[in-house]
């Protein structure tokens, strides 16, 4: 599946118990969501980082299958600072992505004086 560039978004987030036997499984896992792309983990220093589309994946999403392996957000409040941001980011392109213009340069329909 192709992922819409305007409503794409880059994560890097730092995780809990990221190993280098598990990048494989969490690339796996992550891409089993259809809208990923450009996965990149550095598990040495705990860095997930991905891009994704929001108006088609929820990041949520994507932190509970982390979570279903074990995988936490490392517990700081700069990087929960950070998932909350993207969170907040994840949601406003998700409410764009669905916003229908109420006009779009038409003049009204009906009847004109």
């Amino acid at each position: 599946m192709m992922i819409d560039p305007a409503f794409s978004q880059r994560i890097k987030l730092k995780f809990n118990n990221v190993d280098a036997d598990k990048v494989d499984l969490i690339k796996a896992s992550l891409s089993a969501l259809e809208a990923l792309d450009k996965f990149e983990c550095k598990p040495e220093q705990g860095i997930i980082a991905f891009r994704y589309d929001a108006s088609q994946v929820h990041l949520e999403d994507c932190f509970r299958v982390l979570e279903a392996l074990d995988i936490k957000l490392h517990n700081t409040w700069w990087w929960r600072w950070r998932a909350k941001l993207a969170l907040q980011l994840d949601a406003n392109i998700r409410a764009n992505a669905r916003h229908v213009p109420h006009c779009c340069g038409k003049p009204p329909s009906g009847p004109r004086r």
